[in-house]
């Protein structure tokens, strides 16, 4: 449990780590508006691809601290913290709080690419309740990602997970090429789905429990990683 005698610094900690992921955010939007407006110069904008560009916004907002953790362990940032007088569970609950701020507006943006993708095909999804329903179930979708990245993170060296990248472009080059066997259009479906009063409220609770898991795990895995920190020795060196 988060000690109560160093509750407050709970609070700076969760304001440095916003500042910290702001100008990765800020980033990501200049460089969707640039996109979109060479699209709109070129007479080549069209609502999916819109879509898509908001889609990727929305899932930089959520990797902002997980950025920062990962330039933590590089730069010796996590050995400072280590000296602050606080529990390895105050460190991460600042984290895991700072991405639950950051995933509301990736959530909006996410929800604005829905909205995009699906407005062709049923227009009705631009209503409110419809929203609100893919609103909550990206925002706990992107938490759920966003805790496991930042508990495999912190627990982690570095130098154990140099594989992943090349692992995930590998999936994405496959994905590409077997899209249309492997990827099925689901937009009639969902649609339809959308419609009937009980798949919101159960999408909403599913993926609720799903990012309810994930910040558990992500908070246990995270509180060991710290706690077993040790200056110089999990420094990334290459």
């Amino acid at each position: 449990m988060i000690d109560a005698t160093v509750s407050p610094v709970l609070g700076t900690l969760v304001r440095l780590e916003l500042v910290r992921s702001l100008p990765v955010v800020g980033r990501s939007l200049v460089m969707g508006a640039l996109v979109t407006g060479i699209l709109l110069a070129g007479g080549s904008f069209t609502f999916p691809r819109a879509a898509f560009i908001l889609g990727v916004v929305s899932g930089v907002a959520m990797a902002g601290p997980v950025m920062n953790a990962l330039r933590d362990k590089v730069d010796g940032g996590l050995d400072f913290l280590k000296f602050l007088p606080v529990t390895p569970d105050t460190l991460v609950a600042a984290r895991l709080l700072a991405l639950a701020a950051m995933v509301v507006p990736g959530a909006a943006l996410g929800t604005a690419a829905s909205a995009l993708s699906l407005m062709d095909r049923i227009p009705w999804v631009l209503h409110v309740r419809p929203l609100l329903g893919i609103f909550l179930a990206l925002a706990s979708l992107l938490m759920a990602g966003g805790a496991l990245l930042l508990g495999l993170v912190l627990r982690f060296e570095l130098s154990r997970m140099a594989q992943a990248p090349l692992l995930l472009l590998a999936g994405v080059l496959l994905l590409d090429r077997y899209e249309n066997r492997l990827v099925l259009d689901g937009s009639d479906t969902l649609g339809t789905l959308l419609t009937q009063p009980w798949f919101p409220p159960l999408l909403c609770l599913a993926a609720a429990a799903l990012a309810a898991a994930a910040v558990g795990w992500a908070f246990t895995l995270g509180r060991a990683g710290i706690a077993a920190h040790s200056p110089g020795r999990d420094r990334m060196t290459w």
